[in-house]
């Protein structure tokens, strides 16, 4: 959707902070619509506004020269000296903020500037001297203006043009072309549009991260490997085959893991930009367990072979044994979408965005 601004929207919201303007910039951000804005109204704008702070500084500056002028002591004149001097830096650090401002606006909403050509001159002059609108009358210089921002706004294809001036608005109605006095009574009337557009958009991202995701799960279990490394670390685990009395053992220190899995298949969108994976590894490492004094010494020669002990207390001893462990468990990654990353071939995966859940350990028998 083409939707171009007049001068008089803008002017509503010079520093471009209002709420219907913040939701019509985020929808141009993501390419719900497509903003333009004629190069008339560009300039315009940007001159009003250096009109206004032209005038500001101008009031305050025969001011401070009228209290300058008058009997003072000389520390005084320094101190309106030095005020002057840093007035006129101010000055410059403001228009530098304006064109930064227009700068940073033009680039976030991918904003297209509409620049007349000489078609458009001569059909300037030809309705000038009829009077056709949007002159108000024939030979109104006053519209020049606003007859170059509807010859612009004809060039391009299906606007709907966001417009308080009654007389370029009628002008527009009569091309039936689509008009809206706020920003408000667009983003009201075109409602159904954009909310089925952003589900569109939303569900082409979440295909693209699924693509993502499952065509760069060897770089996604390099990124695990340390993480879950240690997430493991003094972690417990039970299985029936452990000689402790409740069969369960403490995986000792950090473990080494290098055969991580994901299963591409099991791939799930869980809401709020988690997704997710079910992923499997194993890895040999020393587990710690108690076992009873009686229980050890019933072992034959190839069971002991292989199990450290020493004393713990009257009754067990601490064991470690050097075991084979199969981990089983979901990857849960965070994508942190914005607009900005739309149609872009990679999302970047921070170490702090993953987190795992419902790892089960067994051993490997």
């Amino acid at each position: 959707m083409n939707v171009i601004l007049d001068t008089n929207i803008l002017t509503r919201d010079p520093y471009l902070k209002n709420t219907d303007m913040q939701k019509l910039i985020s929808l141009a951000k993501k390419k719900i619509i497509d903003l333009y804005i004629p190069e008339v109204v560009f300039n315009e704008f940007k001159s009003q506004r250096i009109q206004e702070y032209n005038k500001t500084f101008s009031e305050y500056e025969k001011k401070l020269d009228t209290l300058k002028n008058k009997t003072i002591l000389s520390t005084e004149r320094k101190i309106l000296n030095d005020s002057i001097q840093k007035f006129n830096e101010s000055k410059d650090l403001l228009f530098n903020s304006l064109d930064n401002r227009l700068d940073n606006f033009t680039k976030t909403t991918n904003l297209q500037i509409i620049k007349n050509d000489i078609n458009d001159l001569n059909k300037m002059w030809d309705m000038y001297f009829t009077g056709e609108l949007p002159f108000k009358n024939i030979k109104s210089r006053e519209d020049i203006p606003d007859c170059f921002i509807y010859l612009a706004i004809l060039n391009i294809n299906d606007p709907h043009v966001i417009c308080n001036d009654n007389t370029l608005k009628s002008a527009l109605d009569n091309k039936n072309i689509n008009t809206y006095t706020t920003i408000d009574d667009f983003l009201t009337k075109c409602s159904t549009y954009i909310q089925n557009a952003i589900n569109v958009r939303n569900q082409t991202e979440l295909n693209e991260i699924q693509f993502f995701l499952c065509n760069n799960t060897n770089n996604l279990e390099t990124i695990m490997k340390s993480l879950l490394e240690h997430e493991l670390e003094n972690a417990q685990i039970y299985d029936n085959s452990i000689p402790d009395d409740n069969h369960e053992g403490t995986i000792e220190g950090i473990p080494s893991i290098d055969n991580i899995k994901i299963d591409v298949s099991s791939y799930e969108n869980n809401g709020d930009d988690f997704f997710s994976f079910n992923f499997s590894c194993s890895f040999t490492n020393y587990v710690e367990y108690y076992i009873f004094k009686a229980d050890f010494w019933t072992f034959d020669e190839k069971e002991i072979e292989g199990i450290s002990i020493q004393d713990w207390n009257d009754h067990y001893f601490l064991a470690e044994e050097e075991m084979d462990i199969c981990c089983n468990g979901t990857i849960s990654i965070q994508i942190k979408r914005t607009d900005e990353m739309f149609n872009k071939d990679e999302y970047i995966i921070e170490p702090e965005d993953i987190s795992f859940d419902n790892i089960e350990l067994s051993l490997n028998k």
